[in-house]
């Protein structure tokens, strides 16, 4: 009874991969309207109360920064370290593959370096997510995992003494290395990039593994069943199908949910003790996913033994991660980290989100970024401890509603680099009564702010006080402001609140029509370009 019935793995994770996608859709839909509802409405904590700014609490936790490395040289280090980690997870894939009495076997070297080579084909989505690549990048990243498929088989050709000028023989050696690649790597290959869906992403790949996990439970459960039953795994699965047996089926199976539900909120703690960012997190779903679906094959033939695979070569590829960054620490550079305060237009969900995608990934290797939280970013800043918090009902909790509330969110806020180099995305969630509280308590933090006033109207009231307060603040020149031909609409707001031409002109203001990535990157480049506010200027204000 050891063994799978064939096809009945393959078909319960096909089933989680499409229960992922409008479930994954469905959580961030959930998610924007509870903060679109929420925002709307009034803290009952804030009743008769005022918030006031403090400054002890607005610097409580920005703990003295440490030795930093360069953007670009953080990034080549997460090149090294994830590519050693890649080859651990294949190799000990392959190896352990080896071992399986009932898989297929693998023949000599060369077969065991294609398999090597085809099994680490995640580093491709794994470095190009944390990495934030661009187009090009990506481009490299796929490029150079062929040409190393490439000089494999040059390799092997020359391994087995074959004049390296016979292009047939070479030809042949390419081919056996790249089918295997797109055997193994094209159907896990297309879930993932319907997971990568901008309008899913950020919730897609927690739903994809709980879901499979839950899958996969649910077959041992019933395998044990039938072992204890003392019947086939067929006749247990027929049982189940009658509607008699559901009931019973369906509260045995109510461990396998706890099992589920344990293990994302041990997830949830360990991102908040920055075991992994929110990126890494990405990156090993992406190896979950790859190593579950090629444990799939293997089931049928090796029965539950066939998962050991998935269990041993993510415990090796996760501590090489680990310990790859652990011996590669981030090494000292003249640059000090720069805090960014994103703000925008709450109504114009494209133009931000297209923004925070071209700004926040790379600017996230310099500093941190923070932001009032808001639907219009629903589907690029929800994490885990969000979706899980949004399952649970207790999404309201989240938000601030007292003093009591900001100074702890302040105090909260992640303050130091996680393990791959990035500092994090810190957002206030805020009732309608007292985000004002909240922007003035942000605007104290930051080295540069960064607004967003494209489609901006006159009903947008809430810039213009934001305006107006880094205006008072002393903070023009340290403000990047985006505007496009709502600019006269934005000059109109601010003349009728009694702010002129000069108040403008003290505003750093970049002109820009559409989204291209090149428009775009003129945002970067001038942001980057901006003069940050010192340290002391900023301690004298507070």
């Amino acid at each position: 009874m050891d063994v799978i019935p064939s096809g009945l793995v393959l078909w319960n994770a096909l089933i989680a991969v499409i229960l992922a996608l409008p479930l994954s859709w469905l959580v961030l839909l959930l998610y924007g309207r509870n903060l679109r509802q929420g925002m709307r409405g009034l803290s009952s904590a804030t009743a008769g109360t005022e918030l006031v700014l403090r400054s002890d609490a607005v610097r409580a936790n920005r703990s003295s920064r440490g030795v930093r490395a360069t953007p670009s040289a953080m990034k080549w280090r997460l090149v090294v370290v994830y590519a050693l980690a890649a080859l651990v997870a294949s190799g000990t894939a392959v190896a352990f593959q080896a071992l399986l009495p009932q898989a297929p076997r693998v023949r000599g070297l060369g077969q065991a370096l294609v398999l090597v080579h085809a099994t680490a084909w995640p580093l491709v989505p794994t470095l190009i997510t944390v990495l934030s690549s661009s187009r090009a990048g990506a481009s490299w990243v796929v490029v150079s995992y062929l040409m190393t498929g490439v000089v494999i088989a040059l390799a092997l050709v020359i391994q087995a003494k074959v004049p390296v000028v016979h292009g047939a023989t070479i030809i042949k050696s390419l081919r056996a290395d790249f089918s295997v690649v797109a055997m193994m790597a094209t159907p896990p290959g297309l879930v993932l990039a319907l997971l990568q869906q901008r309008r899913i992403r950020a919730a897609s790949a927690f739903v994809l593994i709980a879901l499979l996990v839950f899958a996969f439970a649910t077959l041992a459960f019933l395998q044990a069943l039938a072992a204890a039953l003392g019947v086939s795994f067929d006749e247990i699965t027929e049982r189940g199908q009658q509607l008699s047996m559901l009931p019973v089926f369906l509260l045995l199976a109510l461990p396998i949910g706890l099992v589920c539900w344990m293990t994302a909120r041990w997830l949830v703690h360990a991102h908040r003790t920055r075991r992994f960012s929110d990126v890494q997190l990405s990156a090993d779903a992406f190896w979950v996913i790859a190593l579950m679906a090629t444990s799939a094959l293997l089931m049928p033939r090796t029965g539950w033994r066939g998962l050991w695979l998935l269990i041993v070569a993510f415990i090796g590829y996760r501590a090489a991660v680990a310990l790859g960054l652990w011996l590669c620490p981030i090494t000292s550079c003249d640059e000090r980290p720069l805090d960014l305060l994103f703000l925008r237009v709450f109504h114009a969900t494209a133009h931000a989100e297209r923004l925070f995608d071209a700004i926040v990934p790379d600017w996230r290797f310099r500093g941190s970024v923070q932001l009032i939280g808001g639907p219009d970013l629903a589907r690029r800043t929800a994490d885990i401890s969000e979706v899980l918090a949004l399952l649970s009902g207790e999404l309201r909790d989240t938000y601030v509603r007292s003093q009591a509330d900001l100074d702890r969110r302040l105090a909260e806020s992640p303050s130091g680099r996680d393990p791959d180099g990035r500092f994090r995305v810190h957002k206030l969630v805020c009732f309608e009564d007292t985000w004002q509280r909240a922007f003035e308590a942000l605007l104290d933090r930051p080295d540069l702010v960064l607004m967003d006033l494209r489609g901006f109207t006159p009903a947008n009231r809430g810039c213009v006080f934001e305006l107006e307060t880094i205006l008072a603040r002393g903070k023009a020149a340290h403000t990047l402001v985006v505007v496009d031909d709502a600019e006269g609409a934005l000059r109109a707001a601010l003349s009728e609140s009694g702010l002129g031409e000069d108040a403008l002109a003290a505003l750093q203001m970049i002109r820009i029509r559409g989204n291209s990535s090149r428009t775009l990157r003129r945002v970067y480049t001038s942001l980057s370009e901006l003069r940050p506010l010192t340290r002391h200027a900023a301690a004298a204000r507070t």
